[in-house]
């Protein structure tokens, strides 16, 4: 598949649509990341992330919202896990996630491609729409494995993936940059090599 091809299938998924304020309350996104000993900074990224998933009103971007994430906390000197899976919330989905000091970080289940998907940014277990441990069941399974896309995502490498975010002239680099705080450095070509043989943890 050519890096065109690659580029039209991943925006074709990056529907956009309006999105509840309720789900994406930043007072709830700090006060659930302060409770868990997130450190100030991370909390801050959770946040800008949220700011440029509204911006560019991302809809069902889990796969790119969850690898700019894990850049941008590896870069803070944090060690989280990138996952890629199946998880249930009403309805059975693929979905990428983070895992950071055993907890679950997800920004863009709050803005699902499914309107059944009914659940705030979940930020070290917690559901901030409604400050309570997720109802999302992670890492579930029916038995028929990943779709096209998400199992495509296993078998590129990460940079490859990076690279071909349709929405920012340098990828989901440009991303990791716009959301990490200022006093971090960031060299986008350095990165390509750094995290080129990053392993999704694959959880079914």
């Amino acid at each position: 598949m050519s890096h065109m091809e690659r580029n039209d299938n991943m925006r074709s998924r990056y529907k956009t649509s309006a999105v509840p304020v309720y789900q994406n309350s930043r007072k709830n996104i700090r006060k659930a990341g302060e409770r868990s000993g997130l450190s100030e900074d991370v909390q801050t990224v959770l946040l800008n992330l949220m700011d440029y998933m509204e911006e560019k009103e991302l809809k069902g971007a889990c796969h790119a919202v969850t690898s700019a994430l894990y850049v941008a906390l590896c870069e803070m000197g944090e060690s989280p896990d990138i996952c890629i899976g199946e998880c249930r919330n009403q309805v059975l989905f693929d979905h990428s996630w983070i895992v950071l000091n055993g907890k679950i970080i997800d920004m863009a289940i709050a803005m699902p491609l499914s309107d059944m998907i009914t659940t705030g940014a979940v930020v070290a277990d917690i559901d901030t729409a409604v400050m309570q441990k997720t109802k999302t069941a992670y890492g579930v399974s029916d038995g028929n494995g990943l779709d096209g896309l998400a199992n495509m995502i296993t078998i590129i490498t990460f940079t490859e993936y990076m690279n071909n975010f349709p929405y920012e002239p340098d990828g989901l680099w440009d991303v990791v940059r716009k959301i990490l705080p200022d006093k971090y450095p960031f060299n986008k070509e350095t990165a390509k090599l750094k995290y080129a043989n990053v392993q999704r943890k694959i959880c079914i």
